[in-house]
Formats: structure tokens, sequence, C-alpha cells
């Protein structure tokens, strides 16, 4: 009896184990098959957590505003196809900004900001530079940062001027500049980063330098050296320009004047090149007498033409163009808070092909940001994209009235004191009456001429003496 039962016991303790063994094993088949389909939920539930540290109050305080709501815009839009991005905005002005910044989850570590100089000096110097993710909005950072203490999100000066020469150069033939510059900092910087452009071109630069307040059609006459074919009242203006194109790193309200200063001298064929300052201020705004500024061209950081159904109906512009799609760009970078320099560069490449209406960002092998400019013209409303033969068409219709007018043709004269386009007085600015000035620095010096011609190595036909 004692044997039957230890040989029962024996027995149950043998299938209890099976079974035992037999749930384990389908338990580890299960988690098995189960456990790829838990890492892809958990994947597609990870939720993007991106911060804006941008200047609430100040003179920037207005482009913020159009950035924040550019990148509210594109939350909106994502929130809409499922996808939940928490944005946090951090006043760059507030006292203790930056105490708010680190107060924030230990998530939010992708910052696009900031907007000015002074906010990312403070970045360093508090040592936070180092804690977070910085895709700046600068035209350039200090030193080695870029690359390496944190990434441009932003157009460079120097992508403007390369910008503004690849157009002349490659796609209108021109290979001689002119410069025409204020003297401020901002403007010399610029003239400096395109004359180094132009000598990697080998192209020659002739420059001159004004000052607010001086009579522009003083400063200019060296530059642009004009002869008078006639005497009296039918004088013709004849510039001996040596150069087709000028850049002029100015604000898009000072190139009326410039413009009535080059036309009192007869200049009114250069192709006129300018700064993304001239796109900014024309984007969505109509332009009145837009026949003076049709040979102005100047490189643009967005595309005016993408359609974007999120900012269908809104205005837009470069600023809100700029929130919208570094929230997307943010989105797509992912989680680098762990990776190096040279893997935040790389995964940066790869973001920014979810752009949608920013020009073309890379970043090179240093992580110093380019951005591919677009290159637009003034137009009856304002900014247009650039049509490369209808420009030349103009361009090329220009010179023909040039060259009738410095040979009494057809074109009607008109005194020089009236603009040649509008028929209306010149601006007081540009008036003729002569006042000393010094002469502007001019390099090199075009060898003056015995016989007076047009600029552009346009060689008018020998006036007819009539007996």
């Amino acid at each position: 009896m004692i044997l039957l039962r230890l040989s029962f016991a024996m027995h149950s303790v043998s299938r209890l184990r099976t079974v035992l063994c037999f749930t384990l094993l389908l338990s580890f088949c299960v988690l098995c098959a189960c456990g790829p389909l838990m890492g892809r939920k958990t994947e597609q539930t990870h939720e993007p957590y991106v911060v804006l540290a941008l200047p609430g109050q100040g003179p920037y305080a207005g482009l913020a505003s159009r950035i924040l709501q550019g990148a509210r815009l594109a939350v909106q839009e994502m929130e809409r196809h499922g996808v939940k991005v928490h944005l946090a905005f951090v006043d760059t002005k507030a006292k203790d900004w930056t105490a708010r910044l680190t107060a924030l989850p230990e998530h939010f570590r992708i910052v696009g900001g900031p907007l000015d100089p002074e906010s990312y000096r403070t970045l360093k110097s508090t040592g936070l530079i180092a804690k977070y993710r910085f895709f700046t909005f600068l035209n350039e950072l200090n030193g080695a940062d870029e690359g390496r203490l944190a990434w441009r999100f932003f157009p460079s000066s120097q992508d403007q001027v390369d910008a503004v020469l690849n157009f002349a150069t490659n796609q209108l033939g021109i290979c001689s500049y002119g410069v025409f510059s204020p003297s401020d900092p901002y403007s010399l910087k610029k003239v400096a980063l395109f004359e180094e452009g132009a000598r990697r071109r080998n192209l020659s630069v002739q420059k001159a330098f004004y000052t607010s307040g001086s009579q522009l059609v003083d400063q200019v006459k060296p530059l642009l050296n004009p002869t008078t074919l006639g005497e009296g009242s039918t004088a013709t203006p004849v510039p001996q320009t040596a150069f087709e194109a000028i850049f002029l790193p100015a604000s898009w309200s000072a190139l009326g004047g410039l413009i009535s200063s080059f036309m009192y001298h007869g200049e009114d064929r250069l192709v006129l090149l300018g700064t993304m300052l001239w796109e900014q201020s024309l984007a969505g705004k109509p332009l009145p007498q837009a026949n003076r500024y049709e040979l102005a061209v100047f490189p643009g950081a967005w595309n005016i033409q993408a359609r974007v159904s999120a900012l269908s109906g809104k205005k837009t512009d470069f600023w809100l163009a700029l929130g919208y799609d570094f929230v997307n760009f943010a989105v797509n970078l992912g989680n680098v808070d762990k990776l190096s320099a040279p893997e935040v560069k790389d995964r940066a490449n790869r973001a920014a092909s979810i752009m949608r209406i920013l020009a073309p960002l890379s970043w090179d092998g240093q992580g110093h940001a380019h951005q591919k400019l677009i290159i637009y013209r003034a137009s009856a409303q304002g900014v247009a994209p650039m049509d490369l033969q209808l420009f030349q068409q103009m361009r090329a219709q220009r010179k023909q009235n040039a060259a009738l007018r410095m040979q009494g043709g057809s074109e009607e004269q008109v005194p020089p004191d009236v603009d040649p386009l509008t028929g209306t007085p010149a601006p007081t600015s540009t008036a003729p009456t002569p006042s000393p000035v010094a002469t502007p620095q001019i390099t090199p010096q075009a060898a003056p001429q015995t016989f007076p011609q047009s600029s552009h190595k346009l060689r008018l036909p020998p006036r007819q003496s009539h007996p």
C-alpha cells in the first residue's frame, strides 16, 4: 500500500513538472512573438519634445512671434495626423530665462534658437550650451563653436553672397562687378565676403563707399566715371562704367535713392545685387513704380511658391516658414542627446529632407551649415520667382534704350534732374547740387576713356555730322 501511494505521488510530480515546462515554453514563445510588436508600439508612441528659445520682447519680438506662430501651425498639423508634439517656449528676454529652460522636463533637449547673439553668449557663460542641442537662428557662431557646441539653422552672409555671385556669373555670364556700399560694419562685412568670393572666381571688382547724409550723386560719380555727349539742355551723360552688375549691401529703403543717383549719370543698365534684407522688406507687398527696380535681384531662404495646406490662408514669410520647418526638422531629428557632434551632424543632414518651405540646408564635415538660397527679382507684386528669359529680355531692352539715348536716337531725352523712367523729380537726397565731399575709395581705378561710350563693352556707332 505504501509503495502504491509512493508510485502515485511520483507520477503526479512528473506530470506537474511536464505541465510547468510546457507552460514556460508556451510563455517564452508568446514573448518572442510579441516582442517586436511591443517594440514597434513603443516607437510609434514616442512623443517628441521641442523648445523655442526666443525673445518675447524687444526689437526681435515681432520676428520671434512669427517663428512661434509657424511652429504652432506645424504642431497642429502633426496632431491632426496622430503625432503628439510637446512644444515649449522660453522668453530669452526674461531675467530668469536660463532657470526656466533648466526647469523644463528632461525630455526637452532640442532647442531652436536663440535669435540674438547676446542670448547665445549667456548660454556659453552659464555652461547650458553643453546641456542641450541648440540649433541657433543666427547667421554665424563665434570661433570654433559651430558644429561642436551648437549648430546653425539659418542662412549665413556667405550663403547670400554666393547666391548672387553664382547667379550673375553662371546664369548671366557677368565677369565684372562693382560695389557701392555704406561704411557701416554690417555692410563692410558683406563687401569683404563679396570681394573674396569674386577673387575665388577670378572676377574683377571695383568698389566705392558712401556715407549717409552726403550727396549720393557726387559719391558715385568716380565709380561710374561719366562723360557728357552734347551741350546745354540736350546734354546726355555717358557712363564709362567698367562693370555690368553692382553689389548693394544696403536696405531696400535705400535702393530708390541709389537708383536715382545712377540714372543721373546715365547708368540704368546695371544688374542690382542685394541681400536677404530686400526679400524680407518686399515679401507680400506690392511695389509701386516696379519698372525702376526690374534689374534688382536678391536671395531668399524660403520658397515663396511652396504650397503647404497647414499655411493656407496665412500670411507666409521667411520667419513663419522658419518656425514651421524647424518643428518638422526637430521631430525628424529624433533624440540626439547622447550622440557625438559628428553624429548630430549626420542625423541633421538626414532630418533636413523633411523641410517643406525653406531653401535646402545642409551641414558639412565640420558641422557648418550651408543653405542653397533661392534667387528672386523685384516685380509689381513685390517678390517674384526668377524668370531668366524674361530678365534677360528686360536687361537687353535697357541696353538698347541706353544706346539710342547716348547717340541722340529715338528714346525721349529728359533733363538730368528728372527720373528717366518715371518722369518725376529725383529725390532731394540725390539732387545734383554740387557739394565738397571726399573722393570715395575705388579699387581698382578704371582707365579713362577718350571718347564717350556706354558701359558693358558696348561701343556706339560714331555720330553722323550733317551739313
